[in-house]
């Protein structure tokens, strides 16, 4: 190598050091067997444009091609949120149309960090691309060989976007093999833009574009937005870049009607009073069904009607809040009825979370009765307990409340380290159930599960669904949602035609009902799937098992701020091939928009923030003006919630879900703010400080937590976190670090943070039996990944702390079953979660049904036998 090459490889390792990846939306993910097919797409740039472009750039021609770049750059930016853009180019060109193909590509990055002018952009790129010019001389090939990016097959090793000038569109000229410098047959970039001579004073933008990844009109909308920005910014090339709008006014339009939301629904009502109109059409109808309870709608109003006079004694009424903090029964159901008969609101709290975080809700929302089992240990406060086994035999007035009047309050977590309640009237519930009606047609023929805990909003949809139409309610006691296997039977044998489920639950059910011999013993005719990302894998699997029609699929969107749904989207095959997150459109009365972190609409096909308004919007957060004010914000005339969410709209209208764009998470349907589990570790005395991950893949979520510290042990900062933090938000690996990595600019790396592992230490106990060993490979096999293995897991190592889930935990049942031919309960597994534990449980099952079987055998003996015969088996005993 020369000098020369040396100086400029030395340039170049320097340039494209942490160079970002241009994240550019795809309309599909990289294959992993690419095609390589591609295609092409123009437009024309008007020669009245070129000329004043020409005129913004000066008279060196270098200034002429920066200015076209400049507007591509402009472009990339608003599809990509990025400020540091890297492309492919070729450098040494003269002006379009002139012929000269310059000597090889480069890579060019350019920062659009600040803001810039137009005028000042165009500098830039003239200084980028000039700087790149003098240091073309490294031959690419040698320059992939010095960098090493990471192989990835289909993708272009240094860009994935390319912009050159040239004589010629991609593909047509002799030789030409494009400016990523490949040969033919050799991987070429995503996609390549390039200005040519169009005659007349003109210039043509070509595309060629890997059809792999792109449909056509998301390029010539690519294409349309270039051409729109350098005609914007030959008006303002003083203004900042930033507010040079790529969007056109039949995309704006579009746009605009896509998220209007215009139909409206009547909404001044309160649900008892809609609950009292079906009591008094089908008064005779099960209105609830728990295990052995049966209710018509008649008894469950008048159980409602003797909470409520207790509640009345206590004088509850309109405006008062009282929490629920009821087991999954019949009890429940009555209890949020009786609260609402007195006009009060109610404030679900699950029994089975920590005292800390229980004590909290109560003392937040300043309840004045909390609903509860005598003997449940209910945190002291202000509060009065009431037993449901504590009722007077008489009725309760029916409070006169309306569709503003609150009706409950669920809290989810919060970033500050404690939760956070939102409030969500009457009406916003009722309209839901009205915009929807057109869609679901429920009636007095359904049977719903109320399977969610009432603490997640998706058993207010569940409750709702059927006690407003005359429906029958079954509710799922808790451990019977823990095992898919006895909630699979529930559905059959209560004849269930409503389901709502998480894709996570969803997905256990699948792997049951895939054992089952008969796929038609279900009664179902839909099931929504709610609370995080669909998983189209699971979804395509019941589909092989029960085709597309009955039960219909619909993947609904929703947030609780937002009152439960959103969207709306019937699942088809056809349609999870092309889009692994569909969402739909949003319900006929919630105007909706998508928008860049400026706040700008996005372009059709682009990642935005979802903002959701309308008569669905909840009044905010209870005692947290500031939080409100900050995620509910005023546009147009209505109120709009930042979700937070990342969604694009699709070419026909559609939305699809992406994730969140900040640090809360969803594990399992509960949206999660990472941040209040690092404030929970950092709390404990031994920690310096935390910051908190998702790993894992898409379907099975994992928290990781990277703590600073030398002051705790392991199982008590755990039993630290267990009690304040519910069972799903504390993090299945915890990892011990001596700094928190952070960037230059002193923020996290959460790239730089290790992978857990599981890593085998000086206590560790192998397993020692043969049922232990066998375990060992059940868990290996569930938790699915390379660093937990059989021969990895000890004989203490406890199944939730290698990273298991309760989901994941109810697999364990029928790989048991499979393995040993026994029934163990999803109880089992909590109360047992270690390997030798748990291997003691399998041992005992075994042994009890070994003893069953001599038992049968010898009564089947005795039942042979004369009555002589057992006289003297019995050896004569009197």
């Amino acid at each position: 190598m020369t000098d020369s090459h040396g100086r400029q490889l030395a340039y170049w390792r320097q340039r494209l050091a942490d160079a970002p990846e241009l994240e550019f939306p795809t309309d599909r993910p990289r294959p992993n067997r690419p095609t390589g097919a591609r295609s092409w797409a123009a437009r024309e740039i008007p020669a009245v444009l070129v000329g004043e472009l020409r005129a913004l750039a000066g008279t060196r021609p270098s200034s002429f091609d920066a200015a076209l770049l400049a507007g591509f750059l402009v472009v990339l930016n608003r599809h990509t949120g990025q400020e540091d853009l890297v492309v492919g180019a070729r450098v040494g060109a003269g002006e379009a149309g002139g012929g000269s193909t310059g000597p090889g590509p480069v890579v060019l990055r350019t920062d659009l960090a600040g803001d810039p002018t137009f005028r000042a952009l165009v500098d830039r790129c003239r200084d980028t691309v000039l700087d790149a010019a003098a240091h073309r001389d490294v031959p690419f090939g040698t320059l992939v060989d010095a960098l090493a990016p990471e192989h990835v097959p289909g993708r272009h090793p240094l860009f994935q976007v390319a912009f050159g000038v040239a004589a010629a569109p991609p593909g047509t000229a002799a030789g030409d093999t494009g400016p990523d410098g490949a040969g033919p047959g050799d991987t070429g970039p995503d996609l390549e833009v390039v200005v040519v001579d169009a005659g007349d004073g003109g210039l043509g933008l070509h595309a060629g574009y890997s059809t792999d990844l792109f449909d056509g009109d998301r390029i010539t909308r690519l294409l349309d937005h270039v051409i729109t920005v350098y005609a914007r910014a030959v008006d303002a090339p003083d203004e900042p870049v930033g507010g040079l709008d790529p969007l056109g006014a039949d995309e704006r339009a579009t746009l605009a009607a896509w998220g209007a939301g215009r139909a409206g629904f009547p909404a001044d009502e309160s649900l008892y009073r809609l609950f009292a109109d079906q009591v008094r059409r089908t008064p005779d109808n099960i209105a609830v069904t728990a295990g052995d309870t049966h209710l018509t709608y008649a008894e469950l109003d008048a159980a409602a009607g003797r909470v409520a006079a207790r509640l009345a004694r206590l004088r509850v009424g309109a405006g008062d809040l009282v929490a629920v903090c009821l087991p999954r029964t019949a009890d429940l159901v009555t209890g949020i009825l009786g609260i609402l008969r007195t006009g009060a609101a109610y404030v679900p709290v699950d029994p089975d979370q920590p005292a800390d975080r229980m004590a909290h809700i109560l003392a937040d929302s300043g309840v004045k009765a909390v609903l509860a089992p005598a003997d449940f240990a209910l945190p002291a406060g202000g509060h009065v307990r009431v037993s449901m086994a504590d009722l007077p035999d008489e009725q309760g007035p029916v409070a006169a409340v309306g569709g503003t009047d609150l009706a409950y309050l669920i809290y989810t977590s919060g970033s500050t380290g404690r939760p956070k309640a939102v409030m969500i009237p009457h009406g916003n519930v009722v309209r839901l159930m009205r915009a929807t009606d057109d869609w679901y047609h429920f009636d007095d023929t359904d049977v719903h599960t109320l399977f969610h805990s009432a603490a997640f909003d998706a058993s207010v949809w569940e409750l709702w669904g059927a006690l407003l139409y005359g429906g029958r309610l079954v509710v799922v006691p808790y451990w019977e949602t823990r095992s898919p296997e006895r909630f699979h039977e529930l559905l059959r044998h209560e004849r269930v035609t409503v389901l709502e489920q998480t894709p996570a639950a969803f997905r256990q059910l699948v792997a049951v009902d895939e054992r089952r011999p008969d796929a038609g013993e279900l009664a179902l005719r839909v099931v929504v799937l709610v609370g995080e990302a669909l998983d189209p894998d699971s979804v395509r699997r019941w589909f092989d098992r029960h085709g597309e029609e009955r039960p219909r699929v619909v993947n609904m969107y929703g947030i609780t701020e937002t009152t439960v749904h959103v969207t709306y989207q019937v699942l088809s095959r056809e349609l999870l091939a092309r889009c692994a997150s569909p969402i739909g459109v949003a319900l006929p009365d919630m105007p909706v928009r998508v928008v860049d972190a400026a706040g700008r609409p996005a372009p059709i096909g682009v990642w935005g923030e979802l903002l959701v308004g309308g008569p669905a919007v909840s009044y905010g957060y209870l005692g947290r003006p500031e939080l409100t004010a900050r995620r509910f914000v005023p546009a147009d005339g209505d109120r709009l919630y930042r979700s937070g969410d990342l969604v694009r709209w699709l070419s026909d209208g559609t939305l699809e879900y992406l994730g969140r764009a900040d640090q809360q998470v969803k594990i399992r349907g509960f949206r999660i703010e990472l941040g209040e589990i690092e404030t929970a570790l950092t709390d404990h005395a031994g920690v310096t400080d935390a910051v908190v991950v998702v790993r894992g893949e898409a379907d099975n979520p994992l928290l990781v937590g990277y703590v600073v510290g030398t002051g705790y042990d392991e199982a008590a900062l755990r039993a630290h976190l267990a009690a304040r933090l519910p069972a799903y938000m504390v993090p299945a690996h915890l990892v011990r670090l001596d700094a928190i990595p952070l960037t230059g600019n002193g923020k996290t790396d959460r790239k730089a943070l290790p992978e857990p592992r599981h890593e085998i230490g000086a206590g560790f106990t192998p397993p020692a039996t043969a049922t232990e060993k066998s375990l060992a490979a059940v868990w290996a096999g569930i938790l699915g990944t390379d660093r937990i293995t059989a021969d990895r897991i000890g004989a203490r190592d406890n199944f939730f702390e290698l990273g298991g889930n309760s989901l994941q935990a109810t697999q364990i049942i029928s790989r048991v079953r499979d393995a040993f031919q026994i029934s163990l309960e999803a109880r089992q597994i909590f109360t047992h979660p270690t390997l030798e534990r748990l291997a003691g449980q399998i041992d005992e099952a075994v042994r009890q049904q070994l003893d069953a079987a001599e038992l049968d055998a010898l009564e089947a003996e005795i039942a042979g036998l004369s009555d002589a015969e057992i006289h003297k088996l019995l050896g004569g005993a009197g």
